[in-house]
C-alpha cells in the first residue's frame, strides 16, 4: 500500500480541483496539468501522454485524466481515489438541485425549464 500521506493528497487535489472549477471536464484539465506539475508528480510530457490516454478510452475526460494521474502517482488505489475525488462534487450538486426542484415540480414554470433544459441538452 502507498503512502497514506499521498493517497490523502491525491483524493483532497483532485476533490479541490473538481469543487472549484466550472465548466465542464475540458475546464478541469488545465487545472489538473498545472496542479500535478506544481506538486511534481507529473512532467509535462507525462502529462500529455495521460491525457491522449485519456481522451482515447471512453468515459469522461476529467475523470479519465484524474485515473490515469491517480494511477500516475499513487498506483491502482490512487487512481479510485482521483476518480472518486472528480465524481463526488458533481454528484452532490446534482442531488442538491434535484431534492431543490422536487417540491416544485409540478409548478408549470418549473416543468417548463426542466422542458427547456432537456431540449439544450
Amino acid at each position: 500500500m502507498k503512502d497514506y500521506k499521498l493517497l490523502y493528497k491525491v483524493f483532497f487535489t483532485f476533490l479541490k480541483i473538481s469543487t472549484v472549477t466550472l465548466g465542464g471536464g475540458y475546464a478541469m484539465v488545465p487545472v489538473m496539468q498545472w496542479e500535478a506539475k506544481k506538486l511534481g508528480w507529473v512532467t509535462e510530457d507525462d502529462f500529455y501522454r495521460d491525457l491522449s490516454v485519456a481522451q482515447s478510452i471512453p468515459g469522461p475526460i476529467a475523470f479519465n485524466t484524474a485515473v490515469m494521474i491517480g494511477k500516475r502517482v499513487a498506483g491502482s488505489f490512487g487512481a479510485f481515489l482521483a476518480g472518486l475525488a472528480i465524481v463526488l462534487p458533481p454528484f452532490f450538486a446534482i442531488v442538491a438541485v434535484a431534492s431543490l426542484i422536487k417540491p416544485f415540480s409540478n409548478n408549470i414554470y418549473v416543468q417548463g425549464f426542466l422542458k427547456g433544459c432537456y431540449a439544450a441538452v
